[in-house]
């Protein structure tokens, strides 16, 4: 490859030899051709790293990265460090990506620090289209705008996206490999900061196709010490939101966690003794961050369940957070 590429492709590899060919395959099929391939082997143990070194050996354009495992997050992150590109995209291992994707946010790539395409979410044998915005330049008038009716699920994940790599560089932008859940968000959000303008691509004949058939173990594992984590971390995107945007935090937080509010606990959560629940909810009420986006979302329309959790939370009721979460356990709802 003569030069710097436009466009740096990174891909964190773990254990997913059953997928990687489909998603390697769609990205060296591209009719944008200006571009670098890092796939980043994050200590796979399958075949994988293997499958890596022999699209490496087959084309020039792809790059291989092998590191012991430490995360989604630190994978991206080595990517990052390594990326030659001006602009840069996330895949994950397991999606792939129609023939026209990256020509398409390339071509939308002016004067905007970000681009984003149309996604859909692959579900089994049915495809659904993850979001339907009206397409176009959006300054941060109406990034604000986006923000207070989009936060999630646009702004939630990195892929489907082309990040402009001088505001990564300006800010040294990195994910957080301390979180397990939530990293995608803040790595985002704090991205969206910096921006002037983003640009939204609409009527696509090519789309990013996320696969949903498989579940990384790793977002499904819960530490108190994560959560904390992303609770710090949030806070400090809803201070930044009001102080770039003028957003009210009355408004984002109700909106952004209304999908994730239950990443906020383990699995088991409606499972636990009543003595483990005590405890728990005993350390989240000593938290300033955890309690400050409760007391928002209690507040809020986060729903009629989300609304009786935190009534319970913030008067410390631990006997009636325990009767609720075993009966909505019992008919089958979540608790929040």
């Amino acid at each position: 490859m003569n030069g710097s590429p436009k466009i740096s492709v990174i891909v964190p590899v773990y254990n997913v030899e059953k997928y990687l060919r489909r998603c390697v395959d769609s990205i060296l099929a591209q009719t944008f051709t200006d571009f670098e391939l890092l796939l980043v082997d994050d200590g796979s143990t399958d075949d994988s790293r293997v499958i890596c070194e022999e699209y490496a050996a087959l084309d020039v354009r792809v790059r291989v990265f092998h590191k012991p495992n430490g995360g989604v997050s630190s994978a991206r992150n080595l990517g990052l460090d390594n990326a030659h590109g001006e602009w840069i995209t996330f895949i994950d291992a397991d999606d792939w990506i129609d023939c026209g994707f990256i020509s398409g946010l390339r071509e939308n790539a002016t004067d905007s620090g970000l681009v984003i395409g149309q996604s859909k979410l692959e579900i089994g044998p049915e495809s659904y289209l993850y979001f339907e915005i009206i397409p176009g330049k959006y300054d941060s008038t109406g990034i604000k705008a986006l923000l207070m009716k989009y936060s999630n699920p646009v702004f939630t994940s990195p892929w489907g996206k082309l990040f402009q790599k001088c505001i990564i560089d300006k800010i040294d932008l990195r994910f957080n490999t301390h979180l397990s859940k939530g990293e995608d968000s803040i790595f985002v959000y704090n991205f969206l900061m910096e921006i002037g303008s983003l640009y939204i691509i609409g009527d696509m004949i090519s789309y990013y196709h996320y696969y949903v058939g498989r579940y990384n173990s790793l977002s499904n594992n819960y530490s108190f010490s994560t959560t904390l984590e992303f609770a710090n971390e949030f806070n400090k995107i809803i201070d930044k939101l009001y102080d770039v945007y003028g957003i009210p935090k009355e408004v984002f937080v109700p909106l952004f966690t209304r999908g994730t509010l239950s990443s906020f606990f383990p699995n088991d959560f409606s499972h636990l003794s009543y003595q483990k629940m005590k405890k728990l909810i005993s350390e989240y009420i000593c938290n300033e961050d955890i309690t400050r986006i409760f007391t928002i979302c209690s507040n809020a329309n986060c729903g009629k369940k989300a609304k009786i959790f935190f009534w319970l939370f913030l008067r410390n009721n631990v006997s009636g957070i325990y009767m609720w979460v075993r009966l909505c356990n019992i008919i089958n709802r979540k608790f929040v």
